[in-house]
């Protein structure tokens, strides 16, 4: 998960800190953990700085409790917590803005979490009646129409517009911890790949779940993903006509 693992860390490095008074380092010395998230981090040891390990590194994380040939096996007693960034906020607009993220990565992940470029474009459709949206751009190609695109060619200038935004759309990633570290709301698309019981947050949007974790390209994931409509992810039942959008957009 990359930078989605750093943000969730820095939540045990509060807590560790919290406890103890100490700061945390991430793995086993002298290869220790780092990220561009950590640097001036009020709760993580800086580089040559002494702290206390918590075991948790690439190729070990807490919600992580093995993997097969087919599937990840997520650890189903994990929780996420909200972290902590030491950031400032840089709004990207003079305006009130959301945030949308339709892209994914990963082998096998990326395929299985997309939602669908048709099914972005739609929800971007109506949000941009209600209120600007904006889609950073960081070296990908692709780009929704009705956007502001805004470049943010370094993880910590997208996470400090995501500060100032108001509300936050995508798939779970570091994104949706970031949101969840700002305490920002945040609509989530899981789809049928990885929990938001483990890796969610209840005060957020989630919407779909499941547990397959397929390390392949899988028609659960898709099927999940498929079921998933564009009035689902807004809350619009359209039974009863055309309600306001989230909370967030009211």
């Amino acid at each position: 998960m990359g930078y989605g693992d750093d943000i969730m860390a820095t939540a045990q490095a509060r807590a560790l800190f919290e406890e103890t008074g100490q700061k945390a380092v991430f793995g086993v010395a002298p290869d220790y953990h780092w990220s561009p998230l950590f640097e001036g981090h009020p709760y993580i040891a800086q580089p040559g700085e002494p702290g206390t390990p918590i075991m948790n590194y690439p190729g070990r994380r807490p919600y992580f409790r093995g993997l097969t040939k087919r599937k990840i096996i997520f650890e189903k007693n994990f929780r996420a917590v909200p972290g902590y960034l030491e950031l400032e906020s840089r709004p990207c607009l003079n305006e009130p803005y959301v945030i949308v993220e339709p892209h994914v990565k990963g082998e096998f992940s990326a395929d299985n979490k997309d939602w669908g470029w048709e099914n972005w474009q739609a929800l971007v459709n109506i949000l941009a009646g209600k209120v600007t949206v904006v889609q950073f751009e960081y070296g990908q190609s692709r780009k929704l129409d009705n956007v502001r695109i805004i470049p943010t060619p370094d993880i910590r200038d997208a996470l400090a517009a995501l500060k100032g935004a108001d509300r936050f759309y995508g798939t779970d990633g570091a994104l949706h911890h970031a949101a969840a570290a700002f305490g920002k709301p945040a609509t989530v698309v899981w789809g049928g790949y990885s929990p938001p019981e483990v890796l969610g947050y209840d005060f957020h949007r989630n919407i779909g779940g499941g547990w397959c974790g397929a390390r392949r390209r899988c028609w659960h994931c898709r099927r999940a993903m498929r079921r998933i409509s564009v009035e689902d992810v807004l809350g619009i039942p359209m039974r009863i006509g055309t309600p306001p959008l989230d909370s967030a957009l009211r």
